[in-house]
């Protein structure tokens, strides 16, 4: 019994223990459970309140940031010339929207090697153009003109107040009009050919008539003789004569005036016969038209008047929408400097504005000299019948043409080129130009300046007015006498486009500079080309101020034009030494103060 009682103890012990233990178990878990539960709570709390915050921010801005997106996308599309987005802006709106972003391994490498451009050359010659750095970069606060003699703070960029092209006539009335001009010159030709046709029917059947009555004579006088020397049989020569004279007529036709005997063309012959030569138009003699170059120029014109708009329009309303929203803008790509100066850094052809009175000879015999075949000076802007040359030009076309002739170009060699120009200190410029016209009698315009004073002539004369300006606008005086606020916003917006910009000032850097721009080498100094005239007089400085007054905007350029040329110095030679720019000056023993950046 004592055996008994003693497991009856053990077991009853171990049960309570087992109890005690579970209960134990059971008050730390739930205690757990408890505390994990507030820690739920809290986190959900606060998570809860974090997104109310975050979408109270954002709620009012949901609109906003598709638009962002949408316009990211135009001006990645527009810029880049491709639907890749930038490093900067793939950072920014990876998480607005996933579906912009390529996750495949090829696309993020072009993505990072590129920037978001669709090759190397594209991504530099963005860089290369000044209008898309002007904002960011330090050139816009610091003045480079001669101060003493401009006191550029009197000029005032004006406002473009219209919002698409109002030139008249448009490019589609242009369009139009070439399209008649071209179908009356068509019908003229129908109408020529016609003629010439009849012409040469009544011709051929004068001649054949003629013929026949002469060979119908001789037929008779021979029949003659032979019936009064002949007693033989008379119808069996007659017969054998008959068919002999037949064959002499048709080989004494076939040389008749180098005409061939052809039948009479009925109806249905001659329709045929026009309508076969109404398919070789000659578009040649179609280009020579005047009313039809007349038309070719204006559609120059409108189509440069449209393009400017639309793009000045589409970056200042992305830019201005980008700070009213605060979003992060398009950056444009800073490349690694310094650049990869072992070959030229523009892509050919290179299309050299040359503004009259500005060094552009010289330049021509620099290009020409080193380039050789593939350089074409065009004097003037090209007619319809000159478009063939300048394609064929495939290295440089140089002369005093306006801006917008890279729409002559093939559609490929458009993506290719590159403008080029010099730009000389305004008042210099204009009182060397009438010197010029002064001075050189076979100049056009020399008989309606030698009676004229320069202060008369700058007046009366378009080329005494901001003809800076109007080449490089594209309008010319025949649209404009004196160039609108418009005209000059246009021609600041074609100059901040372009590659390179020289100072005729600084025409030896010039050439330094574009052995890394354009590839030519060992320029000849001495070789600078002056076609002015010796015997310019002394001007009078309230002569210089009426220049300046009357050429205010080609002032403003100027000034742009030194901005670019000095960040071309920084685009070439911005490395901690300058040893590359040192020993291709010291060449020509020249001293150039050139700002050395150390890291």
């Amino acid at each position: 019994m004592a055996r008994i009682s003693f497991f009856k103890f053990l077991f009853l012990s171990f049960f309570i223990s087992i109890c005690l233990m579970s209960s134990y178990l059971l008050i730390s878990i739930n205690n757990i459970e408890n505390e994990n539960d507030k820690v739920n709570v809290n986190t959900i709390i606060s998570q809860s309140s974090q997104e109310t915050s975050i979408e109270n921010i954002f709620k009012p801005q949901k609109k906003l940031v598709v638009l962002e997106r949408e316009v990211i996308k135009e001006v990645i599309k527009e810029v880049c010339a491709n639907d890749i987005i930038t490093h900067e802006i793939k950072n920014s709106i990876k998480n607005q929207d996933k579906s912009l972003i390529s996750s495949n391994q090829e696309s993020e490498s072009f993505i990072e090697n590129y920037q978001g451009f669709k090759d190397k050359q594209s991504m530099i010659n963005y860089f290369l153009t000044y209008q898309n750095y002007y904002n960011i970069e330090k050139y816009k606060d610091i003045t480079y003109i001669d101060t003493q003699k401009y006191n550029i703070s009197k000029y005032s960029f004006p406002e473009l107040t219209q919002k698409q092209s109002t030139f008249i006539p448009t490019i589609k009335e242009i369009i139009n009009k070439i399209e008649s001009i071209k179908t009356v010159y068509h019908n003229s030709n129908i109408n020529q050919q016609q003629q010439q046709y009849q012409h040469y029917q009544q011709h051929y059947q004068q001649q054949q008539q003629q013929q026949y009555k002469q060979q119908q004579q001789q037929y008779k006088q021979q029949q003659y003789e032979q019936r009064t020397t002949l007693r033989g049989d008379i119808n069996e020569q007659h017969q054998i004569f008959q068919q002999k004279g037949v064959n002499e007529i048709a080989n004494k036709v076939d040389t008749l005036g180098g005409v061939s005997p052809q039948p009479i063309l009925n109806g249905q012959n001659q329709q045929n016969l026009l309508n076969s030569q109404s398919n070789t138009f000659n578009e040649i003699g179609f280009n020579r038209n005047n009313e039809h170059i007349k038309y070719a120029k204006l559609l120059f014109r409108a189509r440069v008047w449209s393009d400017f708009y639309s793009d000045y329009w589409r970056e200042k309303d992305f830019i201005q929408f980008s700070e009213n929203n605060g979003i992060i803008p398009f950056q444009p790509p800073k490349l690694l400097l310094p650049l990869d100066t072992s070959k030229p850094l523009l892509s050919k052809p290179y299309l050299f504005l040359h503004i009259a009175k500005s060094g552009g000879s010289s330049m021509y015999f620099h290009f020409n000299r080193f380039f050789g075949s593939g350089v074409l000076q065009q004097w003037i802007h090209p007619n319809p019948n000159d478009y063939l040359k300048v394609r064929q030009s495939n290295n440089v076309v140089i002369g005093h043409f306006d801006y917008g002739i890279h729409y002559v170009l093939n559609e490929e060699t458009q993506k290719t080129c590159n403008y080029l120009t010099i730009l000389r200190d305004p008042v210099e410029r204009v009182i060397s130009h009438y010197f010029y016209h002064l001075f050189d009698k076979g100049d056009p315009e020399h008989s309606g300046t030698k009676n004229k004073t320069l202060e008369d002539w700058i007046i009366s004369s378009v080329r005494g007015n901001n003809e800076m300006t109007r080449v490089l606008s594209g309008i010319t005086k025949e649209e404009e006498f004196k160039p609108s606020n418009e005209t000059f916003l246009m021609a600041l917006y074609h100059l901040r486009s372009m590659k390179f910009v020289g100072i005729t000032e600084r025409f030896t850097e010039t050439l330094a500079l574009l052995k890394f721009y354009t590839g030519f080498d060992s320029p000849l100094l001495n070789s600078k080309k002056n076609v002015g005239k010796p015997g310019r007089t002394p001007v009078s400085p309230q002569v210089i101020e009426k220049i300046k007054e009357r050429n205010w905007m080609d002032i403003l350029l100027y000034e742009e034009a030194l901005k670019m040329f000095e960040r071309q110095i920084d685009i070439i030679f911005f490395i901690r030494n300058n040893r590359l720019f040192a020993n291709e000056m010291s060449k020509k023993k020249i001293i150039l103060k050139v700002e050395i950046i150390t890291n």
